[in-house]
């Protein structure tokens, strides 16, 4: 189970809100009939620059319904697909955005579909990689995102979850360990031996060096390069 720090990394996801006010409706959209469409091109770029995006990015846009749609555990749609590590943790390297079902964006040829909510996944340039809609799948949502960023990275999208997921383990075992610091505290009120003094102060000392490690290793993380087009 994860700790509440390392649990908090993975909730912490930050969707821009598109309205009509804000983005284009892509009229001049260069989609033909009975193919699938992308945010290509200038509007594409306008899009992601609107929405405050990161360009080069690949996209996970998510269509809401007019009436918040919930399952049988009383999750939104949003939360039964990203409550999956996996999908949590890929959303990292993501612009997240949402628009609200029935405006001329949502009804777009590129995020246009049958019934909301659903999530369309766009890869670094814009292309379309597919949209999960009806019953919740996470496993689909990964594969699309991860055929996105294959476009898009230089690395894997699976070797970023294996490498980010060690980060999270290394986070949950400093926050064990400032566990164990407070039990020794509760103790050495209790009975201020020097030995039990040096034990806390050596777990604070290798909680600071881990945790800036840590750090680092996640910027690290968060910087992955861009698979060149050369």
């Amino acid at each position: 189970m994860r700790s509440t720090v390392s649990s908090g990394r993975l909730a912490d996801m930050s969707w821009s809100a598109a309205s009509t006010s804000s983005l284009p409706s892509f009229a001049g959209s260069s989609t033909e009939p009975g193919t699938e469409g992308d945010f290509g091109g200038a509007d594409g770029e306008d899009f992601l620059a609107r929405a405050g995006l990161k360009k080069g990015r690949p996209v996970v846009v998510y269509v809401e319904a007019k009436t918040e749609v919930r399952d049988s555990g009383g999750h939104t749609y949003a939360q039964s697909h990203f409550a999956d590590e996996r999908v949590a943790i890929s959303a990292k390297l993501f612009g997240l955005v949402k628009v609200r079902e029935g405006t001329p964006i949502a009804d777009s040829p590129e995020l246009a579909g049958d019934s909301a909510p659903r999530i369309v996944v766009f890869d670094g340039k814009g292309k379309k990689i597919g949209s999960v809609a009806g019953p919740p799948s996470a496993s689909r949502l990964y594969g699309f995102m991860k055929v996105a960023a294959a476009s898009t990275f230089a690395r894997s999208l699976e070797e970023f979850v294996r490498e980010y997921r060690r980060l999270l383990d290394g986070i949950d075992a400093v926050e064990a360990k400032k566990q164990a610091v407070e039990r020794h505290r509760d103790q050495l009120a209790a009975s201020p031996t020097p030995a039990l003094r040096r034990r806390v102060e050596a777990l604070e000392s290798e909680i600071k060096a881990t945790s800036q490690a840590l750090v680092a290793k996640e910027k690290d993380l968060l910087h992955i390069s861009e698979k060149s087009t050369s």
